[in-house]
């Protein structure tokens, strides 16, 4: 059985790249051979960025299929359980699974003064999928609130919340921001 290789429009090659509403977008094509290829399927329903070193592919950044960080709206977190793994002095891992009864990726938490300043998100499998930094004015922090950074550490959103003493958490959320400076 013969198989035709057909030539198709090949994804282009950026310099850079950039977090919109939960999506990567591309900044300034290259031919230099390093850069960052985004590609997707025609409906946008799985997205990945791919990095090149020398025209030579260097590791995927990110993976939709893995963690579609789209998904990460307060409206769809709400439903999903945290499932306490292992706790240490300052650590916490957790897996997280859906409302569908599905794994869908860990965490790893870390903690000062009794708070969650850090939280590393890895694949069911064990893979990087990004970081979420927390901040808190009880701790000198601008503002209380959450920044989502992907695995190159690109911001790809924030969330503002009112801090609730009492329950030493946030509480209400403020505002949820999915566009982002085009850091």
């Amino acid at each position: 059985m013969h198989f035709l290789c057909q030539s198709r429009t090949m994804n282009p090659l950026f310099e850079d790249y950039f977090w919109k509403d939960g999506m990567p977008q591309g900044r300034k094509t290259t031919s230099s051979g390093h850069g960052f290829k985004i590609i997707s399927d025609p409906y946008r329903k799985r997205i990945s960025i791919e990095r090149y070193v020398q025209d030579s592919f260097a590791g995927v950044i990110y993976d939709s299929i893995l963690l579609d960080f789209r998904h990460l709206k307060d409206t769809d977190t709400s439903r999903w359980e945290r499932i306490l793994v292992s706790k240490t002095e300052g650590e916490e891992t957790c897996l997280i699974r859906n409302q569908e009864d599905r794994l869908l990726f860990s965490e790893n938490y870390y903690y000062e003064d009794n708070l969650c300043r850090e939280c590393h998100i890895f694949s069911i499998h064990g893979l990087p999928l990004g970081r979420q930094q927390m901040f808190y004015t009880t701790l000198g922090d601008p503002f209380d609130g959450v920044f989502l950074f992907d695995n190159l550490e690109k911001t790809v959103m924030y969330k503002h919340y009112e801090f609730n003493p009492h329950i030493q958490a946030f509480d209400n959320l403020i505002e949820e921001s999915w566009i982002t400076a085009k850091n």
